[in-house]
């Protein structure tokens, strides 16, 4: 029940947040899809800690604040390196030994990656990762700063 009242407090959130628009009407037809939104989800049983992870709390937060800033910076990089006339690239495969030890932490740590320009993610295993980076030395201290980080969350209650 906790799940599905945070589920449908995002829904609302994001919902206003994107709408922008506070008429009686629209909020109430925002209000009903997303009753309509967390019956569904609950009839077909997929609110459960997969979809609604409780359990990463405030970490989650601060983490999607540092990647963001991280997102940024990496931007810059790779706008320096596509502009410069000389344009020095060494792309190339990293392989990062995984620090999680759950599956919600290695995928939260591959789906990172692959937000940060210059990197992808292409392969992940239990124990590594394969990553693609345009630029490896520059790439390679920033991952394991990644790793270390999701390395903390769980994905069990």
């Amino acid at each position: 029940m906790l799940r599905s009242l945070m589920l449908f407090m995002a829904l609302c959130g994001t919902w206003l947040l994107w709408s922008g628009i506070f008429e009686p009407l629209l909020l109430s037809l925002g209000l009903a899809s997303c009753v309509f939104t967390i019956l569904l989800a609950r009839h077909l049983g997929i609110v459960n800690k997969n979809t609604v992870p409780l359990q990463l709390g405030l970490p989650i937060i601060t983490y999607w604040l540092w990647l963001l800033v991280e997102i940024a910076k990496s931007n810059i990089a790779v706008i320096k390196v596509i502009l410069s006339p000389k344009m020095s690239l060494n792309p190339g495969f990293v392989r990062l030994e995984n620090m999680s030890h759950t599956d919600m932490g290695r995928v939260i740590f591959a789906n990172s990656i692959t937000l940060t320009p210059g990197t992808v993610t292409c392969d992940l295993g239990d124990e590594a990762i394969w990553v693609h980076c345009l630029d490896k030395p520059g790439a390679v201290d920033g991952l394991q700063d990644m790793n270390r980080r999701t390395a903390g969350f769980k994905g069990e209650d």
